[in-house]
């Protein structure tokens, strides 16, 4: 999907989500497609995959936390179009975002040919909004799109890869970073505003024992 102007953004290609069936070309093709980037102003080609047809959607994308900036919340959302002969879309798709670590879910439900064809996005790139995280220092968070129990017949579909980006102005850092950052501004510790939680925890658990012990 190409490089983005700010490296905060982590965009992920088609090729890197897990899609179900999508090596198998009587269900999903890989195609050349013109990509006509209205930021930039200029066209090129991207790979991406277009629906045949599947009775079992299943589109699924992970990332590590290490990737991500702790204490800042991300949105995530998938890119994706559907043709103008699509079929099968009357039926709910799901939307899902997982932290498989602490085995937490957020799910709901939306009609994906409401979204995709309304009229400012006919014949668009569309995105998917899956739902947002606040960024930790270790885990993984897991995302998807799905729709497995209708066995309806869907054709049409393209996609063409994820986004995870900061919402402006969003920024929530973990209590005990908040407190290390603070205790190293009054202390003048420059060294404790580029300390990671594990880290920070460890040096707060000495101070304590230290205090403890006097």
């Amino acid at each position: 999907m190409g490089s983005s102007r700010d490296s905060s953004v982590v965009i992920i290609p088609s090729r890197d989500l897990c899609i179900t069936w999508a090596e198998e070309s009587k269900y999903w093709n890989w195609i050349n497609y013109l990509d006509d980037r209205r930021d930039d102003q200029h066209q090129r080609v991207i790979e991406v995959p277009r629906l045949i047809q599947v009775w079992y959607l299943k589109i699924e994308g992970e990332i590590s936390m290490s990737r991500l900036k702790p204490g800042t919340i991300y949105e995530v959302v998938f890119i994706l179009m559907l043709e103008d002969l699509a079929e099968g879309w009357e039926e709910p798709v799901t939307v899902k975002l997982e932290e498989p670590a602490v085995r937490s879910f957020a799910s709901r439900t939306v009609l994906l040919g409401d979204v995709l064809r309304r009229p400012a996005n006919g014949g668009c790139w569309t995105e998917l909004k899956v739902g947002e995280f606040a960024a930790k220092t270790g885990g993984a968070i897991v995302f998807s799109v799905f729709e497995t129990e209708s066995n309806k017949r869907k054709t049409g579909l393209l996609v063409k890869g994820a986004v995870l980006r900061p919402i402006a102005g969003e920024s929530r850092p973990p209590p005990l970073m908040k407190f290390l950052l603070f205790l190293g501004r009054c202390l003048g510790f420059k060294f404790l505003e580029v300390l990671n939680e594990d880290i920070a925890r460890f040096l707060l658990y000495m101070a304590s024992f230290f205090m403890r012990n006097r």
